[in-house]
């Protein structure tokens, strides 16, 4: 009778794909607040190659998004 195969390497596999997303969220978003461009859920989506459904629900980077939304003044409304 044979062991059961080990979930460390698919786990070890999974926190890498997760480090490299959200590096890949973080540089999207230093890139569009430094060149000036929108920031929102869906601009760093499109940057990062992630989606926005992994942004929405992302305990971290979500918020932090949206902080950095409100703080950009290309992103928010124009005064009346």
């Amino acid at each position: 009778m044979s062991s059961p195969p080990s979930t460390g390497p698919m786990i070890a596999a999974r926190q890498a794909m997760a480090a490299t997303k959200e590096q890949a969220v973080l540089a999207a978003l230093r890139a569009l607040t430094r060149d000036r461009h929108p920031v929102n859920i869906t601009a760093v989506a499109n940057r990062s190659g992630v989606s926005r459904a992994y942004l929405s629900r992302h305990p971290t980077l979500g918020p932090r998004i949206r902080k950095a939304a409100g703080t950009n003044t290309l992103s928010a409304a124009a005064p009346p």
